[in-house]
């Protein structure tokens, strides 16, 4: 049975270990422990896991700057897919949201990865192109 739960530091093994599984999530070096640890302590009630026993099967991070939210790094371990574990785990980071009064929620998606970006169309998201840059002066 799949259970839902608010994400905890001693998750970090085994969700680190989910995102390895996938060639679609992109790590940096703010994803190390000492990364995780702050950002979850910063936005505790926005991230969240899904369980199958005792098996970690699907995470999602999110997290706000008080204007907007943010959704990082949802995975859904690939044989629970289509089960609507991912549409389940974006809504409670929604929910998230909506208590601090936050209505626009960015999700930065890799605009080669057709699945994720197929997914989150489904569940009503729209799509904007941004070009990244920079300012030097």
């Amino acid at each position: 049975m799949i259970k839902y739960r608010k994400m905890r530091m001693g998750d970090y093994k085994d969700i680190l270990e989910l995102y390895k599984s996938s060639e679609k999530i992109v790590l940096y070096s703010t994803d190390d422990k000492k990364g995780y640890k702050l950002f979850l302590t910063k936005n505790k009630d926005m991230c969240f896991v899904a369980t199958d026993g005792d098996k970690i099967i699907a995470s999602i991070q999110g997290a706000t700057d008080y204007k907007r939210g943010y959704i990082h790094h949802l995975i859904v371990h690939e044989e629970y897919r289509k089960k609507g574990i991912g549409k389940k785990l974006v809504s409670l980071v929604i929910e998230a949201l909506k208590k601090l009064k936050l209505s626009d929620v960015v999700i930065l998606v890799n605009n080669k990865n057709k699945s994720v970006k197929s997914f989150y169309k489904k569940i009503g998201f729209q799509f904007l192109t941004v070009n990244f840059g920079y300012v030097e002066w």
